[in-house]
């Protein structure tokens, strides 16, 4: 690896416990907690951001039933209901300076089946 540019960072392999000055960014995975709490990683909980936008994904995380249109039989018609997942969407709070109004951002949802997505 040699590179030109001053500060690009080096993808590297890391063995061991002893890293060198010139690796800019380690990415690790915690897979087992110790006795002791690491200061600003494991004594903070961080909740995630964002929620899922994928349809069945929201399905999967709030444990709702598979979508009305998964278990149509040929000849049968069935009411589809697309208030399923957009009740569970994910929402965050949106603070603005003018007024006391409350906003919220969701996300669009992706792969919803409507009524109109069935003709």
């Amino acid at each position: 690896f040699l590179c030109r540019k001053d500060g690009a960072r080096r993808r590297k392999g890391v063995r061991g416990c002893i890293i060198g000055a010139d690796i800019a960014v380690l990415h690790l995975i915690v897979v087992k907690k110790g006795d002791a709490e690491l200061e600003g990683l494991t004594d903070v909980a961080n909740p995630r951001r964002l929620g899922p936008k994928r349809a069945n994904k929201i399905r999967r995380l709030f444990g709702l039933p598979k979508h009305s249109d998964n278990l149509i039989k040929k000849g049968t018609k069935v009411e589809v209901d697309k208030f399923d997942v957009c009740r569970y969407i994910v929402k965050r709070n949106i603070t603005k300076d003018t007024g006391d109004k409350k906003y919220y951002k969701a996300p669009k949802i992706q792969r919803l089946i409507t009524s109109e997505r069935i003709r």
